[in-house]
């Protein structure tokens, strides 16, 4: 825009010769037999809330409770299944074999705290080795939440895989359980279903409304704006109303570069100043989106052609970035539909550097603010988005992480309003549209209309 994220099949595995047939390990302490020989996939316990507890599995899957993570007294049980396949939660993504299970004996009530030092549940799990080259790749954790009401709430948490023992361990705010009768978790890979766009300069054709790969040609005599995407996007895809854009800026041609937006911003800034400066035109206008706003700025000391304005849309910009670019975060919003892209792109943005580097006064934003403080900058028009995204408000458990991450600042589910309307040493013109979210602010008319006549001719 953060933080991070069976060899043997144990589910229904018999062990008659054990000699303590029939234990089960809770907090280290015995609980009572089960029949013989014993299923070794389930274990139950009461977990009072102020002491909390750890319930674990012998092939190692386990969870715990901290102090005052559970409100009063529940019985837990955690049980795994290797064969169980959940359904997919979202294109892009395709579940492995097994999952890991906690039944609440009564709906869980929890501390409902949304601060920094909220109680966190922790959840470890073994998945399967026959998947794991895949479930590594993209790194996704799904917690599916069943609350009393019926209704079933996913979220994908912060999480750590150890591809030396064959386990992921995610931890969750203990207040997304709240309400909860059960919760399963399992790990997904990369599924289907995700269109994508070559990398590359794009020309928006104005007799097909498409964006249109190269070959194609650059009127050097046409007013041209050039488009910069954003995250999970393309040029394609944030801007299909292209045409209402270059009407709105009295614009007579437009082009745009798609990116790879999982790489940080120094790695993609010269893809992106290399192409204006290959531009067969003198000056440019710059209209960029999300994190495209950051690599527009990132890439503007290497701009060789006159910049007559730079429009930053829902920008993560320095030095105040976006402290809520979190890959279990980014996860939840691609499950909930709010864009399609495969869940080991968030992975790659990750371990890439790309999304720390989005962090508050980060190194990297700080490079950037420094390199712009040395020019002399044109006119800039900035857009802030007001409203969350639709989809966080109707999941429960994603909106209680949506507001232990922004607290009580104003944003647009993914850029806060602080960030977006930073100011410049520049001629500034800023608005923050409070009924927008983030993916609106590219085609919305009202967001078309503030902007065309200020960067008109």
């Amino acid at each position: 825009m953060g933080k991070t994220r069976r060899p043997e099949k144990f589910g229904h595995m018999r062990f008659a010769a054990l000699s303590l047939a029939g234990i089960l390990l809770v907090s280290g302490c015995a609980s009572s037999s089960v029949s013989n020989p014993p299923l070794l996939n389930v274990v139950s316990t009461p977990v009072t809330g102020a002491r909390g507890a750890t319930l674990s599995l012998p092939n190692g899957d386990a969870v715990a409770f901290p102090a005052n993570a559970l409100l009063g007294s529940v019985k837990v049980t955690l049980s795994s299944d290797a064969s169980e396949t959940p359904g997919s939660p979202q294109r892009g993504w395709s579940p492995a074999p097994g999952t890991m299970t906690l039944t609440f004996g009564s709906a869980a009530g929890t501390n409902l705290g949304a601060t920094q030092n909220a109680p966190k549940v922790t959840l470890t799990f073994t998945y399967s080795a026959a998947d794991a080259a895949a479930i590594l790749a993209a790194q996704a954790p799904v917690l599916e939440i069943t609350t009393s009401s019926g209704k079933i709430e996913r979220i994908s948490a912060d999480a750590t895989f150890d591809a030396a023992k064959g386990q992921v361990t995610a931890t969750v705010l203990a207040s997304q359980l709240n309400g909860a009768v059960s919760a399963k978790f399992y790990v997904a890979r990369d599924g289907s279903g995700v269109t994508s766009y070559p990398l590359g300069p794009k020309l928006w054709n104005s007799a097909t409304g498409k964006w249109q790969p190269e070959p194609f040609t650059v009127d050097p005599t046409k007013r041209t704006v050039v488009m910069v995407h954003g995250i999970f996007s393309s040029v394609e895809s944030a801007f299909p109303c292209e045409q209402a854009i270059i009407n709105a800026g009295g614009y007579q041609q437009a082009v745009g570069i798609d990116y790879d937006w999982t790489q940080p911003p120094a790695t993609e800034a010269p893809f992106v100043s290399n192409f204006v400066n290959s531009l067969p035109l003198s000056n440019v206008d710059l209209e960029a989106h999300s994190y495209g706003t950051v690599v527009t700025l990132a890439a503007l000391p290497q701009v060789k052609k006159t910049v007559g304005h730079v429009v930053l849309l829902g920008g993560p910009l320095p030095l105040n970035g976006a402290p809520q670019a979190d890959p279990g975060y980014l996860r939840d919003l691609l499950m909930l539909g709010v864009w399609i892209a495969y869940p080991s792109e968030v992975y790659k943005a990750y371990k890439s550097g790309m999304i720390n580097a989005m962090a508050s006064n980060s190194p990297q934003l700080k490079a950037i603010d420094t390199g712009l403080s040395a020019l002399s900058l044109p006119p800039f028009v900035q857009a802030a988005g007001g409203s969350p995204l639709p989809q966080e408000k109707e999941n429960d458990a994603v909106y209680l992480l949506y507001l232990y991450l922004y607290g009580d600042g104003i944003n647009d589910g993914i850029v806060e309003q602080k960030s977006a309307t930073q100011a410049f040493k520049t001629k500034t013109n800023e608005i923050t549209f409070l009924n927008d979210d983030h993916i609106q602010l590219e085609c919305d008319p009202q967001v078309q209309n503030f902007v065309g006549p200020l960067v008109a001719p």
